[in-house]
């Protein structure tokens, strides 16, 4: 964020010289130390800023400001603008909220809570928003509403509105932490009125005329301010204050008194939130800024002064109303001279966010998306490329694809789609835009898939931003991993890797280390995936706020990698730890943890809950393809529930779907159905495809997953004991290494039946590392075979057989107390007995526990 737009939006304006002093409502405001809202309300001109800046500068209080606008009812911009108003209280911290905030999908709840936290450690802190009333986003109003009621008793915010805010003031009112002044208490008394004349403003008049201008201001200080600037007291239509005669007056008593030089000057420079000597000079190099300036103070023109050392002034909002009407009036082709020399002036000071406010106005898209490749990804930069429309954003490529994924990570999808569309109707043109090629996968299924992504040398030759081809290979590593092409996906992730350190983008980033370890996991390559997920990790540290937003997903994808190596009692406490922040967040990460769940408790032996699960997870649109589900109904079909209609439906969805679309896991399932309706041979068909194709793109998991269920298919067959012994040589061989026991377990039957035939003779074809892996993978197996216990239950009787009580078991496990008792009461019917001291006897004799 440059320092001008800082200047312009978050510098509290400066009291004029002799300002009054309005005592009784300066005591008023002193209880403002002790509440957690202050909302000063009145009209325009009511003199709510010139009451609240006077009674910090006098009471000597430091205040973060901020000075609204209609822009800031973007989200992530006016969070990041109240961090950076609260940056002298923040310290350090407001650089974690700035990046933070350029993850467009960030979730605003954990963010407040972070903020919430950070200000706890700070002293007493005061927080102005003025102008609240052009707030009209309600989810943002809500997120400040979260904001206030919940933040520490040293955090004090101030509102200047011309309405109501529609905010929790009740509740605040009841806690007594609201403190309102109202537009009655605004109006001056006579005595600071006549103050205010003649110290502030320096209005020299005898005492007749002085009451004239008292009479007919009415206590309303911006009313002093125009009579002021008149120089005369001729308003004879009621009060100043009347908005039917308002303008007519400017228009007459003040603007008409000018000269023609002061007139074209203040029409000019209307349409900008601000004016300094740089744009001046641009817009209007023929005045000499120095000496209209002066004219313009000497003449009391409301001009408020915003930041003194950079000359940084701007019109009161009665005047500056009023002189927009008037810049509107002009021709078209002047306006839009001034507003293009004043975009350009405003992108040389740095102020990108005014300066691309008028390249909006006038409809210069092209230039708008020139300056826009040329920023950085700030949430200014997020806002003005979602504003541009379809239709515009696709004629330029870099553009259109950064605002494609930016319509991504919001789950935008219709949006994502028009794009799409319309960048496919460009490809055959301009080359391009093949790079859209596959990026439907991201969000819709077939037919789309067909279209094959932009080969990666293509994409590291193109004349791109760094972070346009990392969303490129970011797209393609996606699209590959979908289609089961891991060493390719892995490739083009790590080339995104390496183009997104160059543009610093945080949610990029974090998209593709999780990207990669989905893909490392299919791989089997479980050390890597951990390792990469190490490396996330250590991006925690010290940084609470990229900790507390991206913890779930991580927590979800560690706890995927451990349950490939059985680790089930850590998964599942990840997954525990995360569970009420997934509750809340909902939508795609909610999906996955449910995913993860249901997998853990069919691991766990739990296959009536997570049968209930499964049927709940199918019913989700996302999962209305059943071949999404491969991996989970491989349990159901083992655990002998999947029903025939089931397996029927499944077959039929498989055979429909094209070839190329069919994945791995998919396949898998369909073997392990076919295996089950006796029909070997074409099992065994399906399983040399996926074995030939796993072995093709390096995948240890599905080497490991296909060779155990060819070993189950080859099993129900006069089979070759040579050729059992390799495919069972071969699984070792893969799964060691990343110590890759899920499948083992998968198929425990096959392995302990295996074991018990040939497992002396087979240790000999082992190497001592592997001869352990697979010893290790027997016991569980055996121990699945031969338990009357599901796996939990086996756990929590040895729980109970170290002394733990049941609340002490829930705290372990993660889990609720009416679970452990649900468990303590299958394991007593699958023991038949009916006390915990019988449970445990029992056990030891079978050799349980």
């Amino acid at each position: 964020m440059n320092r001008t737009l800082l200047s312009t939006r978050l510098m509290m304006p400066k009291p004029r010289m002799g300002t009054v002093l309005r005592r009784e409502l300066f005591q008023k405001l002193d209880a403002s130390g002790h509440k957690r809202l202050t909302v000063i309300m009145g009209a325009a001109g009511s003199g709510k800023t010139t009451l609240l800046t006077s009674y910090l500068e006098n009471r000597e209080l430091s205040a973060g400001w901020l000075s609204l606008d209609d822009e800031c009812n973007f989200i992530p911009l006016f969070w990041n603008y109240v961090v950076k108003a609260l940056s002298d209280s923040l310290g350090a911290a407001a650089d974690e909220f700035s990046t933070y905030l350029q993850g467009v999908g960030a979730g605003y709840t954990e963010m407040l809570k972070v903020l919430i936290n950070a200000l706890e450690q700070t002293g007493e802190t005061y927080f102005v928003m003025d102008d609240f009333q052009l707030l009209n986003n309600r989810e943002l109003i809500q997120s400040v509403d979260y904001f206030i009621m919940n933040m520490p008793e040293n955090v004090h915010i101030f509102l200047l509105t011309r309405a109501l805010p529609e905010l929790s003031l009740s509740k605040l009112e009841m806690k007594d932490e609201l403190l309102r002044i109202e537009d009655e208490e605004l109006r001056l008394s006579q005595e600071e009125g006549a103050c205010f004349l003649k110290e502030t403003l320096s209005l020299s008049c005898n005492e007749e005329e002085l009451q004239g201008v008292l009479d007919k201001a009415d206590g309303w200080i911006g009313g002093l301010q125009l009579l002021a600037a008149a120089g005369r007291v001729t308003f004879a239509k009621g009060t100043v204050r009347d908005n039917r005669y308002l303008n007519d007056y400017i228009a007459e008593e003040i603007f008409g008194q000018l000269t023609q030089e002061e007139q074209t000057f203040l029409v000019l420079t209307a349409p900008f939130s601000y004016f300094n000597r740089r744009i001046i000079a641009c817009v209007l190099p023929e005045i000499d800024f120095d000496s209209m300036l002066e004219r313009l103070l000497g003449k009391n023109l409301m001009l408020q002064c915003v930041d003194e050392a950079e000359e940084i002034y701007r019109y009161h909002n009665l005047l500056r109303d009023f002189l927009r009407i008037r810049f509107d009036r002009l021709a078209d082709g002047t306006k839009e001279q001034v507003l293009r020399k004043g975009a350009r002036a405003l992108w040389e000071c740095g102020d990108q966010d005014e300066s691309l406010r008028h390249l909006f106005s006038l409809g210069d898209f092209t230039l708008v998306m020139t300056r826009l490749l040329e920023m950085d990804n700030s949430p200014a930069f997020f806002y003005y490329i979602a504003r541009l429309p379809v239709e515009i954003a696709v004629t330029d490529f870099e553009v259109a694809f950064q605002k494609f994924f930016y319509h991504y990570f919001i789950f935008e999808f219709d949006s994502c789609d028009a794009l799409y569309n319309a960048a496919a109707e460009r490809a055959g043109k301009d080359p391009r835009y093949e790079a859209f090629y596959g990026a439907a996968i991201l969000y819709r299924e077939e037919p789309y898939m067909i279209q094959e992504p932009m080969p990666v040398d293509k994409v590291l030759e193109m004349e791109a931003h760094p972070l346009t081809k990392a969303l490129i290979l970011t797209k393609n590593a996606a699209f590959l991993f979908c289609r089961d092409r891991f060493p390719e996906a892995l490739a083009s992730v790590q080339k995104s890797i390496a183009f997104e350190t160059q543009n610093h983008s945080a949610y990029v980033a974090y998209f593709n280390q999780t990207l990669k370890t989905q893909i490392c996991e299919e791989m089997g390559l479980l050390n890597d995936a951990l390792a990469v997920q190490e490396q996330t990790r250590n991006l925690f540290e010290g940084n609470e706020l990229l900790r507390r937003f991206h913890i779930p997903t991580f927590n979800v994808t560690v706890a995927g990698l451990y349950m490939k190596q059985l680790q089930l009692e850590d998964a599942g406490q990840l997954l525990e730890e995360c569970r009420e922040e997934v509750a809340e967040r909902g939508g795609q990460l909610r999906l996955s943890y449910a995913f993860n769940v249901i997998e853990q408790l069919y691991l766990l032996g739990e296959t009536e809950q997570a049968d209930a699960m499964l049927k709940s997870l199918m019913a989700a649109d996302y999962y209305k393809d059943i071949l999404m589900l491969a991996s989970l109904l491989k349990y159901q079909f083992r655990a002998g529930v999947m029903t025939p209609a089931m397996q029927d439906n499944y077959m039929d969805a498989y055979l429909r779907k094209e070839k190329t679309g069919r994945s791995l896991n998919s396949s898998l399932l369909f073997a392990r159905i076919l295996i089950g309706k006796g029909e070997i041979q074409d099992a065994l068909s399906v399983l040399d495809e996926v074995l030939a194709a796993a072995r093709k793109r390096k995948s240890s998991l599905k080497i490991v997953e296909a060779s155990l269920l060819k070993g189950t298919a080859l099993s129900k067959c006069a089979a070759d004991t040579r050729r059992l012994k390799d495919l069972f040589k071969e699984a070792v061989y893969y799964a060691c290494e990343n110590r890759i026991f899920q499948p083992f377990f998968v198929e425990a039957e096959t392995v302990y039946g295996f074991y018990q035939k040939y497992g002396s003779a087979f240790a000999e074809m082992l190497s001592p590392r592997e001869k352990l892996f697979f010893e290790e993978a027997v016991r569980l197996c055996i121990a699945e075979n031969t338990c009357v216990l599901s796996r939990r239950e086996a756990e929590i009787l040895q729980a109970i057989a170290d002394g733990l009580t049941n609340t002490d078991i829930a705290d372990k496990f993660y889990i609720s107390l009416s679970t452990v008792k649900s468990h303590i009461a299958s394991i007593f019917r699958k023991l038949e007995v009916k006390s915990r001291v019988m449970a445990v006897e029992k056990a030891r004799q079978m050799g349980i526990i």
